[in-house]
Formats: structure tokens, sequence, C-alpha cells
């Protein structure tokens, strides 16, 4: 890689990635970081989520299924991950969270999904090494629904 070909090698890789959907993290070369270079030929990359009569099916069933997980369990919790900020969706979140009451903690991934001054926020979830509040819901949830 030099300055002549970093322009066009940004470009593929937000392409790809934007594509994926994926975070992006980009090691630049130490002895590249100040070599000017031409601006990469791309701006805001706004590919759209599929959706449509297609997808209805399918999502409506995913959410029948969530819906009756959360019904069905003695100690129902919302836990979000990364998909929540890469497809989004905050407001949607926020909106099942407020309208359900139920308490909701957030994947690693997830951090930022959701308001942390929001009542019903409990903290990161990251398995045993959680803190308390999340640990004890994602674990009360998961016994009361076998």
């Amino acid at each position: 890689m030099d300055v002549a070909t970093m322009p066009a090698w940004l470009t593929a890789v937000y392409t790809a990635c934007g594509r994926c959907r994926i975070r992006q993290y980009l090691g630049v070369p130490a002895d590249m970081v100040n070599a000017p270079c031409a601006a990469p030929p791309f701006g805001p990359l706004m590919l759209p989520i599929p959706r449509g009569p297609a997808y209805e099916p399918t999502l409506a069933e995913a959410v029948g299924e969530a819906a009756n997980l959360l019904n069905r369990s003695q100690y129902p919790i919302i836990v979000a991950d990364g998909l929540v900020l890469r497809h989004q969706a905050e407001r949607e979140l926020r909106a099942l969270v407020d309208s359900t009451g139920y308490p909701i903690a957030c994947l690693m991934m997830g951090k930022g999904a959701v308001d942390e001054d929001h009542p019903q926020y409990i903290g990161l979830y990251g398995g045993l090494k959680s803190r308390y509040p999340p640990r004890l819901g994602v674990d009360a949830f998961r016994r009361s629904r076998c």
C-alpha cells in the first residue's frame, strides 16, 4: 500500500464493511498515518436494511416467538446486542422497553443501544463475569422459561 493506492483501498474496505454491516476498525501502517493522499471517492454509506413482503412472515414469526417466551417467563428481561446498533433500531428498542416495563441489559457489543440512565436499565451482561443485577436478571429468566 502507498499513498497512490490508499484511497482505493479505503473505499473497498469501507464498502465491504458497510455491506456486511459490521463495525469498522482500520489499522493504518505507522509510516502512512501522516502521508498526504487524495480523499477517498465516497460519501456516507447508506445501505438499506432488507424489508418488504418477502420478509414479513419471517419477522412476524420471530416477533411472535419472542413475545411467547417473554409472556411465559416468570422473570422476563430484554437483552440487547450489537444488532440493535447495526440496524439503527434504538428507537424501536426504547419503545419496546417502555411499553413492556421489562428490565433491560445490554451485551458488550450492544453498549449504547439503550440510555444507561433509563429506569429499567440494569447494566451490561457478559456471562459469569457480569455485575450482580444483569447476571441475576438473565439467570432468573433462563430458569423461569424451562
